[in-house]
């Protein structure tokens, strides 16, 4: 054979293979950070937390808006985290159901936040009320779904105080949560040395950053993080007493996750 017949019938099975290969399309950009959770075995849906507003909003597949549900919140208190956007996890009437996670700021001579745990329905009306309650899981035991609750109360020391466990009425494996990973708070918060700042870059990306911004809107510190852990233990030791919040971005610059952390001496 020719060689130069050879050469393209080689270029030829390389190039026409690659011609049928689907294309990657856009198809919409939110503004807050959103993820996909099953309502129910057949029905999905996403939903996103509106902190300014607090406000879950659900949305369709089709990026139609589903429903807008506000979170009621105690006086002074900020959203932090939604997640189990469900129904018949925490009830078993139809009306969708959220565990949310909530702080209040205490301006003192060490200031410190202080953090708790509800569950609520899509009316607003609060099925549960964990006062500092900073972290939980819902697990699975002999059939039975259950929710843990790690209580912490920031305000003196040692910090842990121990942990609630509730009973759910349905059964059942518990659905997976509503994100890829129940991201916690900071922590020891408030600290002298050393804080674990809590991150999960998901399948989305390699790499992130973690930028820690003080009081007064400046950047102290620009961290870059990698999907092979997710944690990240920084010395806060040369840090001047204070409140410092943190954003995790991914490596393109989209927003992830934020908190905030106090430093004492």
């Amino acid at each position: 054979m020719n060689p130069k017949t050879l050469f393209w019938i080689l270029v030829t099975c390389w190039i026409i293979p690659g011609t049928t290969l689907g294309q990657i399309s856009f198809e919409r950009s939110y503004t807050n950070s959103i993820y996909y959770t099953h309502l129910t075995d057949t029905e999905e849906k996403l939903f996103l937390m509106d902190v300014s507003f607090s406000e879950c909003r659900i949305y369709n597949l089709d990026h139609s808006l589903y429903k807008t549900t506000r979170v009621h919140l105690d006086p002074n208190h900020w959203l932090y985290d939604i997640s189990y956007v469900t129904r018949h996890l925490f009830n078993d009437d139809d009306s969708i159901e959220f565990l949310y996670m909530a702080y209040e700021y205490f301006e003192t001579t060490e200031p410190y936040y202080q953090y708790m745990v509800g569950v609520a329905t899509e009316s607003g009306r609060n099925l549960l009320k964990v006062p500092m309650g900073t972290y939980y899981e819902v697990v699975t035991v002999d059939g039975k779904n259950k929710l843990l609750v790690w209580l912490y109360d920031n305000s003196t020391w040692p910090y842990f105080k121990g942990t609630n466990i509730y009973k759910l009425e349905t059964e059942g494996p518990a659905k997976t949560p509503s994100k890829s990973a129940l991201l916690n708070p900071a922590y020891p918060n408030p600290a002298d040395g050393q804080i674990m700042i809590p991150y999960d870059l998901g399948e989305k990306a390699n790499r992130g950053d973690i930028r820690i911004i003080s009081a007064d809107g400046k950047t102290i510190d620009h961290l870059r993080v990698d999907n092979a852990f997710n944690e990240l233990l920084l010395d806060v030791s040369s840090y001047s007493p204070g409140t410092y919040r943190y954003t995790v971005t991914f490596e393109n610059g989209s927003f992830l996750h934020s908190g905030a952390f106090t430093v004492v001496r």
